[in-house]
This record gives C-alpha cells, structure tokens and sequence, in this order.
C-alpha cells in the first residue's frame, strides 16, 4: 500500500499518481494531518542538524 503511514510513495515520473496523492490530500485534510506529524516525528528521530552539519564540514574540508 503505497498510502504510508508519513507520506504517500508514487511511482517515478508518474504524474497521475502524483496527482491523485495531491487529490487525496486535498479531499483528506485529518490524514493529511497525521502523515505531516508523523513525517516530522520521523525527520527528528532520524537526522540531527549535527550530524548534517559534520557531514557538510567534512565534504568542504575534502573539496578544499
């Protein structure tokens, strides 16, 4: 099921599925709700601006 539970996946270069997600949303505004919380709760579970930021430091560090 590609109606997950922070977003919903569609198919590369598919724009019907696009557009239905979009429709979806649009039609459903309590899950979309709930994917947007839940999407956040899993960016700040998962990645930490530290990380990312040590991660960039050390790309600039080798590209100099």
């Amino acid at each position: 099921d590609n109606f997950g539970r922070s977003g919903i996946l569609v198919p590369v270069m598919d724009c019907d599925a696009v557009a239905d997600a979009v429709v979806y949303c649009y039609n459903h505004p309590e899950a979309r709700r709930k994917m947007g919380k839940a999407g956040k709760e899993r960016v700040n579970a998962h990645y930490r601006k530290e990380d990312f930021l040590e991660e960039y430091r050390k790309l600039y560090k080798e590209m100099i």
